[in-house]
Order: C-alpha cells, then sequence, then structure tokens
C-alpha cells in the first residue's frame, strides 16, 4: 500500500486519472484528477487523510452516479410512478467489512451493509454473524417495513399517488418523499429514518457541474 501511495504522490500524471478510472482519451483527465483529489485531500494530497480519501471514492463511484440514476429514473417516471432515494447511515454492531479483519474504517458504513438487515448475515455471506443489538434490530423492522410497503403500493396502480409510496399512511413516524425534478433528497436510514437534502451538490462532484 505505502509504494501505491508513493507513486501517487511522485507520478500523480499517470497514476491520478488511472486511480480514477478516467478514460485515457478524456483530454482533461490530468486536471479533473487533479480538482477531485485536492478538494478532498487539500492541496499536497495528504493521502492519510483516510476518511477523506474514502469520501472520494464514495461519491466518485456510487454517490454521484446514483444520484444521476435517480434523476433519470424521476424525469422519466412521473408522473406514473415515483422515484425514491435512500443512504444506509447507521453503522450497526455487525458489518460486510468485519470479514476484512482491519482496524481501519470501524465507523464507516460500507456498500453491502444495508443487506444485512434485510437477510441472515450467514445467507448473504459465510462469516457474517446475525444482528443482536436492540437499535440494529429496530432498523431492520423498518426496513423490513418498507420493503413490503414499496412492493405492494408500487404495484396497486389505483392507489392516490400521494400513497403510492413505501411510507403511504405515516404509521412508521415518518414520510419517504420521492426525488423531484433536481432534488435528490434523500431517506437517512438508521433507527430514526429521517429525510436529508443531498449534500453532494455543493461539492466538485455535483451532478449539475458534472
Amino acid at each position: 500500500m505505502e509504494h501505491l501511495k508513493k507513486r501517487l504522490v511522485e507520478d500523480f500524471t499517470k497514476i491520478g486519472p488511472m486511480s480514477l478510472e478516467m478514460a485515457d482519451n478524456d483530454p482533461n483527465k490530468k486536471t479533473k484528477a487533479y480538482a477531485l483529489y485536492r478538494y478532498y485531500l487539500g492541496e499536497n494530497i495528504d493521502l492519510e487523510l483516510k476518511d477523506n480519501f474514502t469520501q472520494l471514492l464514495t461519491d466518485y463511484v456510487f454517490g454521484v452516479p446514483g444520484d444521476l440514476v435517480a434523476l433519470a429514473h424521476s424525469t422519466c417516471a412521473q408522473p406514473h410512478r415515483h422515484t425514491f432515494s435512500y443512504k444506509l447511515t447507521h453503522r450497526g454492531q455487525r458489518s460486510e467489512s468485519d470479514l476484512l479483519n482491519t482496524t481501519i474504517g470501524k465507523h464507516w458504513v460500507i456498500h453491502g451493509d444495508d443487506i444485512l438487515y434485510l437477510f441472515l448475515g450467514e445467507t448473504f455471506k459465510l462469516g457474517l454473524q446475525p444482528l443482536e443489538r436492540p437499535e440494529d434490530l429496530a432498523l431492520r423492522d423498518i426496513m423490513s417495513k418498507l420493503w413490503i410497503n414499496f412492493a405492494y403500493t408500487g404495484l396497486v396502480l389505483d392507489l392516490p399517488s400521494h400513497c403510492r409510496n413505501p411510507t403511504p399512511d405515516g404509521s412508521l413516524g415518518f414520510t419517504w418523499e420521492a426525488v423531484e425534478n433536481d432534488n435528490v433528497h434523500y431517506l437517512s436510514l438508521t433507527p430514526s429514518p429521517a429525510m436529508k437534502p443531498d449534500t453532494r451538490r455543493k461539492g466538485v462532484l455535483s451532478p449539475t457541474k458534472l
């Protein structure tokens, strides 16, 4: 890992764009890569800022592409269907990262952790232990209800449009609002879920800037 970090710093012109899988024929790949790294890691590209580097990859690989897909679905689906966005922000007792046997990022929520709240860990990946903590079990129950409501209300086309969503009656104590126009707000999944604004819109990776 250390030699990779050294190469990135010493030969950024080549390794920077490559690390972000930018197209070889992109004439602006060096400028884009430098802008991204500088935005998240500072002028001198401090790779010791592990949380910042992780956020860069999260936004670049998952976050912004997900926003763009949500916007496209929302534009094409209305008024007959709605598009809903969520983010698992609760770091429970169990995580898929437990299998990596590392001390780094124990507070991170990683890609795939949401599956642990819908299926038993062992059925998803060998070695994962079942949920135990009360707050994790509470979130599991909420997510199960959301997905059941999602399936039911999405299929019953004669429901009023305001009821055609995963929180049709307010019984869960919150309302999951659909993506509308260019507003990619999302449901933050915790034991006490709540709607959150799209924070990536202000950053260098915002869909409008891309």
